[in-house]
Parts: structure tokens; C-alpha cells; sequence
């Protein structure tokens, strides 16, 4: 069926360029096929439908009552490809459409809008649509153009563009160290409760670089409090109900103010934001601009910004 759909459309095609310019040879010569070809793939036509298209001699031709219908058809279905082919063309130049942008609750903060709404003044014929939640998503089956990853990226077919990197934090009250002490390597933080994200890859587990080793070790936690925000998981840290983690940017204040106390130090490690798209082939301008000014606008400096 397939085949015989793409012999038709063919042998349509020849038809279409025939009527076009009113002549099989000029039609020939511009199609770059013998006359006879054409005249052949016009009979196989007339062959399939079981109507006679083209009235002809060897002067001129007409259409038939039939011919003049497949011409009307043929067309709108030329017209509507070449204006399909114009605006596909457009959209891999022009900057115009829509995007879709997956990124981590925690980024839900003003540096981020300030780069989409710069973005969209200077290209206001793109808009930017953003999803802020935790969740993982498959890009294709949802829609979604680009994603930000905060950690390791999982296995994929994906393409990846690191951006920075941010330092994190173990974190506890001095009221919670008065009370409980100080979990002098993570094997202690069985014995603490902890605060955690419901989201966290690793359950209740959190990753340690071992500072002798150099090798990255998954240690298990003790009752845990979990959390869905990243203020949520900082605030019962800071009420002293148990140890969380956190990334250097969101905490870096309450440990400056003493409201958190970092510990464990010598184990954390710094993570990596990466942007993370569908495709590096055929990429449309608009998104090639926008990945552009999110690479030149972010940095830790920007995370750590009074606007921020």
C-alpha cells in the first residue's frame, strides 16, 4: 500500500508539472525526465483511476472533465507543501515559536527569570514556557525542549552542556549539635535524624566523596523528614529537627548568620547544572539562542546575586 501510495504521488507529481506548464516537453526539460517517461507515468495514472486525464495529440493537450478535477487536488496539495517548506525554513532561521523548559524546584528563583525574560525581549516572537517540579521526565514523550540537571546525568540519548558547578553542604542547628553531637563520617548519620527529598535518586541514601579514596560512596540515613522543597528541608534544619543537605547557594546566608552549621566538610563534593536537550542536528534558531544566553548569563556569581 505504501509502495503503490508513493508510485501515485509520483506519477501525480509529473501530472501536476505537466498542467503547470502546459506542455509535456517543457514539462520534461524542467523536471530533468525523457517526454516519454512522462507520458508513461501519465498513462500508468489514467491506467489506476480508470479515467482518461489528458486529452492529447501531437499539438496540444487538455484537460478532461476528470483531469481538471486531479489538478484542482494536486494543486492545493503543491501549494500546501510549499507553503509547509516556507515556514519550516522560517523556523529554522527565525527566531519564532515556542519553548519548553523542564527545571529543578530549587532553580525556581529570579536569575532564571530575569534569562528567559531577557530572551523574550529581545526575541518577543518566541515564548518560553517553563515547568519548575523535580519529577523525571522523558523530553520526547512530553514535549519538553530543554531540561536543567542538577548531579549526575542518567544514561541517555540525549545531549548535554555543562553549565557550573555548585558546592553543597551538610547541614544542622547548633540546637540539633547541643542535643545530638556531631556525625564525625556519614556511617554516624544512621544513628541521626535526617531531612531529605522526596525526589532524592538515591532514597534514603545520600552520596559522600571519600576523602581518602577519592571514590564517591552512598551512605544509609536515620529517620527521615521528607520534604518537597528545598526552603522546607532548610527551615526544619534550621528548627533543629534533623541534619539535610543542601546546595551552597540556598544555605550560604543562614550559615553565615549562624542559624546553620556545616558538617561532614571534608566529605561533600561539588555538583554540576547541566542543560540537557534532544538533539544538536537541525537545531532551530530559537533555541540555539536561548541555550546561547543561558550559557552566557549563569554562574555561581548570578546564583549568589541580591536578586537571586
Amino acid at each position: 500500500m505504501i509502495g503503490n501510495l508513493k508510485k501515485e504521488l509520483n506519477q501525480i507529481y509529473f501530472f501536476y508539472h505537466i498542467k503547470l506548464y502546459g506542455s509535456f516537453s517543457i514539462a520534461a526539460m524542467k523536471m530533468g525526465v525523457s517526454r516519454s517517461s512522462l507520458m508513461l507515468n501519465i498513462r500508468d495514472l489514467e491506467e489506476y483511476y480508470q479515467v482518461r486525464l489528458i486529452n492529447r495529440n501531437t499539438r496540444r493537450f487538455s484537460l478532461t472533465k476528470e483531469g481538471e478535477m486531479l489538478w484542482e487536488y494536486a494543486r492545493n496539495i503543491y501549494l500546501n507543501l510549499e507553503k509547509a517548506t516556507e515556514s519550516l525554513n522560517d523556523f529554522s532561521r527565525v527566531n519564532k515559536g515556542k519553548i519548553t523548559v523542564h527545571i529543578p524546584t530549587v532553580l525556581d528563583i529570579p536569575v532564571m527569570y530575569n534569562i528567559f525574560s531577557e530572551y523574550m525581549k529581545i526575541y518577543p516572537e518566541v515564548i518560553i514556557d517553563t515547568i519548575f517540579d523535580d519529577k523525571r521526565i522523558d523530553m520526547i514523550d512530553e514535549g519538553v525542549d530543554l531540561s536543567f540537571h542538577i548531579g549526575d546525568l542518567p544514561d541517555s540519548n540525549y545531549h548535554a552542556r555543562q553549565l557550573i558547578y555548585f558546592d553543597t553542604y551538610i547541614v544542622a542547628s547548633k540546637d540539633y549539635i547541643e542535643k545530638n553531637g556531631v556525625p564525625q563520617t556519614p556511617n554516624d548519620l544512621i544513628n541521626h535524624q535526617c531531612v531529605n527529598f522526596c525526589h532524592c535518586k538515591t532514597g534514603d541514601k545520600w552520596k559522600f566523596k571519600n576523602p581518602e579514596t577519592h571514590q564517591y560512596e552512598n551512605y544509609k540515613l536515620g529517620n527521615t523528614i521528607k520534604v518537597s522543597s528545598e526552603k522546607a528541608l532548610l527551615s526544619f534544619s534550621e528548627q533543629g529537627l534533623g541534619i539535610g543537605s543542601a546546595l551552597g547557594f540556598t544555605c550560604r546566608d543562614k550559615i553565615r548568620e549562624g542559624l546553620l552549621i556545616p558538617i561532614l566538610t571534608e566529605w561533600t563534593y561539588d555538583v554540576p547544572l547541566t542543560l540537557v536537550f534532544i538533539s544538536k542536528e537541525f537545531m532551530p534558531a530559537r533555541l540555539r539562542n536561548l541555550i546561547k544566553l543561558i550559557c552566557d548569563n549563569i554562574s555561581i556569581a548570578s546564583m549568589y546575586s541580591r536578586n537571586s
